[in-house]
């Protein structure tokens, strides 16, 4: 089998970079990797020479605008120099979504099975969530202007095209695909393949953690998707003796104001900013918080539990936590189920202990070995024809819901 990939990244690089590293890795060991294709290379461990990078090209007469157009057009460069290497011939494309349409439209026509990666929900789901979010606290929600896909053909449309063009949708999470059902898609076109984890970079502290300060961390940007406002609101609330709430990532602008005067009136709350040895911050606390409203499966998630913390999210983070064993669940939105839990871990050190052991043994069953397991596997079906099943991670009694076509 020889398989083209195809991601609008760095290979090598932080984020996205990791995930497809880590996922290359695995295709290059099994000896199907015919050739990745990518922004930049920046690792060893794979031959440069079975790496196509971007190069310099027409795109880059748009870099002088802001992000929001730029980076659409350098991902359809990327996705242009995808096909042309799926015209040397290919068995197999796996793709990320808002690069690949003209890759997977090409690969429909050759009848190549092909893969779309999308790390997020249905857009549908996400524009819904966000606007409601953003007119609840009377703030304009900065979308892109209407000539922007109209002039530059990127919008709703183009990622509706990727969703139907390609074979199989590779999905982070369980929430995320409940977002593709509900738009109608078909369960045998949607992949379930949660992220991986490092269990040797993130792993518990060598000694007892500090029973005081009990110690909320936060990690991403804060802002209005990953639900930082109603973490606050709780926070206010609970009003807790010797105990603080730090805040790691970049500062949204949208909720700066908000966020900076609350936290200039409470000196438990501390704004670190972003910082890149953060494993410590898990280390030195006692409860990791992320009340997320639209995610696709968000690895800080992952992290926070490998490093044995328990954890309280909601379903719309994307998280593989077990309800009442390796944290808690929450609804989105509710900063008083959020307070409620978070009162509770306080009162309790032997409850933050023991599903704080949970959450690592939990991590350690989503490896980025156990991803790329299951990776292959779901590349080698499609490529003998046969169903294409996901969710070796899940539990047996978690259950499915129905097609829905």
């Amino acid at each position: 089998m020889e398989v083209v990939y195809s991601v609008s990244t760095r290979i090598g690089a932080s984020g996205l970079g990791v995930d497809s590293f880590e996922a290359l890795k695995g295709i290059h060991a099994r000896g199907y990797l015919k050739r990745a294709v990518a922004y930049e290379n920046r690792q060893k461990e794979i031959p440069s020479s079975l790496i196509r990078c971007l190069g310099i090209g027409p795109y880059k007469i748009f870099s002088n605008l802001p992000s929001r157009y730029y980076y659409p057009m350098k991902m359809k460069a990327l996705d242009r120099v995808a096909v042309r290497v799926l015209r040397e011939g290919a068995d197999l494309f796996h793709g990320w979504s808002g690069s690949s349409l003209r890759s997977l439209r090409y690969c429909r026509e050759e009848g190549i099975p092909s893969f779309m990666e999308n790390p997020a929900p249905h857009f549908r789901y996400s524009d819904e969530t966000m606007g409601a979010e953003y007119d609840s606290l009377g703030i304009r929600w900065k979308k892109d202007p209407e000539f922007f896909p109209r002039f530059f053909g990127f919008g709703p449309e183009y990622l509706h095209g990727e969703y139907e063009a390609a074979r199989y949708l590779i999905l982070e999470s369980e929430f995320t695909r409940d977002t593709f059902l509900d738009q109608g898609f078909p369960a045998g076109k949607l992949v379930v393949l949660p992220r991986g984890v490092d269990t040797v970079r993130f792993r518990p502290p060598e000694g007892p953690r500090p029973d005081r300060p009990f110690r909320v961390v936060f990690f991403g940007p804060i802002g209005v998707r990953k639900g930082a406002r109603y973490l606050l609101e709780a926070w206010k609330k609970l009003r807790l003796r010797d105990a603080e709430l730090v805040m790691l990532g970049s500062m949204q602008n949208d909720v700066r104001t908000i966020v900076e005067r609350i936290a200039a009136a409470d000196p438990t709350i501390r704004l670190v900013g972003f910082v890149k040895d953060y494993a410590r911050f898990y280390h030195d606390s006692s409860v990791f918080v992320l009340p997320s409203l639209s995610e696709g499966s968000a690895k800080v998630t992952y992290e926070a539990m490998a490093c044995g913390l328990p954890v309280i999210v909601t379903p719309n983070a994307g998280s593989v936590a077990r309800d009442g064993v390796d944290g808690f669940l929450i609804p989105p939105r509710d900063s008083e189920a959020l307070q409620e839990k978070l009162q509770k871990l306080y009162e309790d050190r032997g409850m933050r202990e023991s599903m704080g052991r949970n959450a690592r043994k939990r991590a350690e069953k989503f490896t980025w070995d156990a991803h790329r397991k299951e990776l292959l596997a779901v590349y080698e079906a499609a490529y003998a024809g046969q169903p294409v099943l996901s969710g070796a991670f899940r539990e047996p009694e978690s259950g499915t819901r129905e097609d829905p076509a």
